[in-house]
């Protein structure tokens, strides 16, 4: 017996083509939109009209079985065109513009393929621009895939550090990568050849090269290709601008807040710092995440000795045009609403009556028109370490209290004046936070982004459980990072503590031993 393979297919189109002639049903939806089939076609492809068109009750059949005219509520005309097309041609049309109307209208229906051709389509669109709102899309039409992938592309380095403490182990991670191939000929010999291919990798380990801004993900493939096979180890390199993919069983509370933190434009460094001393500089952007150091001058300035004042001078001026045209190149004034020059002594006003005397000179316009910006503070040293100091200067916090650091810095010092005078109403370690937190006292709860980064889910759990319950009953919640100087300062009390609403007395008699667990 012979067979025409296409003749199905080629009458399914042509019945679609042929609508609304000799059609028997007809479905109409709250938009007042009219579409034609046939039953027959309908029932066939989809459960849904199955059980509508010849399922049965306990009084019979569903009295739709008889209309002709069938209302069907809550779906968009034309996504639910889209879908009696597919049940005639297997051909959808997605679009930025329908994808979501279609693919609710596609759950309802339970129509699986044409939710499966949106999820794909949706899938090619993510950006981190987009994650969140397709995350919040995903969950109300409770769609699996979608919930638990999204696309990233990190722009600069605090993007880096932003999905550095994204990743966890168990994550899986796709993203391209080159694979060195042997290719056997038909003659025996063989050749080796770099191929670029597309890698899906269950994560077993992370790192974080903070120099060269590179992620080493290493792990285990988990889709088989031509080139790889399944359960072959890989390493990923995650790079800046370079997009990948990355699926999580579960987005906790902390993952999403450190998501939309990475996608949000306003989170850039509005906050330069200068800290020098004669011969060393650090310029130096703060950020709501981290201080990055974005340039270091080192250099000899021979010493003030008599009959050799100008060769002291000539020297101070070179390190001066050298720590100037630093600022310039890295601070970029749009955003930056403060410049803090800190020093011992008098080098910062001098370098600060060296930069404006070049900017009339030159007529370097951004420095002018910025003059403002600039703030004179003290400072130990000309090192990293001293912003600290600088930043808890209370005569600084009312010019600083638009940026984003200053919040860090005033919370943790808030914490330590409260230990001081009512060590009643502030605790650190784990097991007393807890303790504080099950009656319900934490005013402000503190905590490094580092405890995050543990490799024992269970006690990833239990910080994210802490944070979630301490906003439930209305606390706040600061997410410190462990490359700011404020974090560091966290760090050394174990990484959490917490300001309480009133006194507990009792917590005081209890020992916290979580230095020992985090060992």
């Amino acid at each position: 017996m012979s067979t025409c393979e296409w003749r199905a297919d080629w009458c399914l189109s042509a019945m679609y083509a042929m609508r609304p002639h000799l059609c028997d049903v007809s479905l109409a939806t709250d938009d007042n939109h009219h579409i034609s089939a046939h039953r027959v076609v309908l029932a066939s492809t989809l459960q849904y009209f199955n059980a509508m068109f010849i399922g049965s009750t306990v009084g019979g059949q569903y009295v739709e079985s008889g209309l002709y005219e069938i209302h069907i509520k809550n779906i968009d005309g034309p996504a639910l065109n889209e879908i009696i097309k597919w049940c005639y041609t297997g051909c959808v049309d997605t679009s930025a513009d329908n994808v979501q109307q279609l693919m609710s209208a596609a759950k309802m229906l339970d129509c699986g393929h044409v939710v499966a051709i949106c999820s794909q389509f949706i899938e090619s669109q993510l950006h981190p621009e987009n994650a969140l709102g397709v995350y919040g899309f995903a969950e109300l039409l409770d769609c699996r895939d979608l919930q638990e992938r999204v696309g990233l592309i990190p722009e600069d380095s605090e993007d880096m550090w932003h999905i550095y403490n994204l990743i966890q182990e168990g994550d899986s991670l796709r993203a391209s990568t080159f694979r060195k191939v042997t290719i056997e000929s038909g003659t025996g010999s063989t050749q080796t050849n770099k191929v670029r291919t597309m890698l899906t990798i269950c994560i077993e380990s992370i790192e974080y090269d903070t120099q060269g801004c590179v992620l080493r993900v290493k792990g285990k493939n988990i889709e088989e290709n031509q080139y790889v096979k399944m359960g072959q180890y890989h390493t990923l390199d995650i790079e800046q601008n370079r997009k990948f993919t990355l699926t999580k069983a579960h987005w906790d509370s902390v993952a999403i807040e450190r998501l939309d933190m990475a996608c949000d434009p306003t989170q850039s460094a509005d906050l330069g710092a200068v800290v020098m001393n004669e011969g060393i500089a650090h310029v130096c952007l703060v950020t709501s995440s981290m201080t990055l150091v974005r340039a270091k001058i080192d250099m000899n300035i021979p010493r003030k000795r008599k009959g050799f004042i100008s060769q002291h001078e000539k020297g101070l001026q070179k390190f001066f045009d050298a720590v100037l045209q630093a600022i310039l190149r890295h601070m970029n004034f749009e955003i930056v609403k403060c410049v803090l020059l800190a020093s011992p002594g008098f080098v910062k006003d001098q370098f600060y009556d060296y930069m404006n005397g070049q900017a009339v000179k030159n007529d370097i316009k951004v420095l002018v028109e910025n003059k403002t910006k600039f703030v004179l503070c003290h400072a130990s040293s000309g090192f990293k370490h001293s912003l600290k100091e600088v930043l808890s200067d209370p005569l600084l916090q009312s010019r600083l209290a638009d940026t984003k650091a200053a919040s860090e810095v005033k919370a943790l010092q808030s914490f330590y004046t409260t230990l001081q005078t009512e060590p009643c109403k502030a605790f650190y370690g784990i097991k007393h936070v807890e303790r504080a937190n099950e009656c319900q006292a934490i005013d402000l709860l503190l905590i490094s982004d580092k405890l995050f980064r543990c490799a024992n889910v269970a006690e990833r759990k239990r910080f994210v459980a802490l944070v979630d319950s301490v906003r439930e009953n209305g606390g706040e919640v600061k997410l410190f990072s462990s490359l700011h100087v404020s974090g560091e300062q966290l760090d050394q009390l174990t990484g959490v503590a917490a300001i309480l609403r009133f006194p507990m007395q009792d917590l005081d008699d209890e020992p916290d031993d979580s230095s020992g667990e985090d060992d």
